[in-house]
């Protein structure tokens, strides 16, 4: 178990994503690019910060194939998404999950074939 902040934590994990692309390790980069969303989503980062993320990630995850890492971090989009859509949080009202969701499980079936 670790004592510091969990955002300290997260940040961490982002640094080493990049320091992961820089020295052209891509498998490490990725791993931390999902941890650090992970991370981000369970600690109590906002949403839609944590949408943000996954998007910019997996367009990366995509390029260098990476579909496991991809996936995780689909669901927790998901997962996000849903959540937002139940917030009272009126800034956070961004998306409809349902219809994003749908879009995904289109793209990954076609990806697939």
């Amino acid at each position: 178990a670790t004592s510091e902040h969990p955002k300290k934590v997260c940040e961490k994990f982002l640094y080493a994503y990049k320091v992961g692309m820089q020295n052209g390790d891509i498998i490490f980069a990725m791993y931390n690019a999902r941890v650090y969303c992970v991370g981000r989503f369970f600690h109590g980062a906002r949403l839609d910060e944590v949408v943000r993320d996954t998007q910019v990630f997996e367009k990366q995850m995509i390029e260098y194939k990476h579909t496991w890492a991809r996936n995780v971090i689909n669901v927790l989009r998901i997962a996000a998404l849903t959540l937002i859509n139940f917030s009272d949080d009126p800034l956070q009202h961004s998306n409809d999950f349902l219809a994003d969701g749908k879009k995904l499980l289109k793209k990954d079936i076609e990806e697939s074939d």
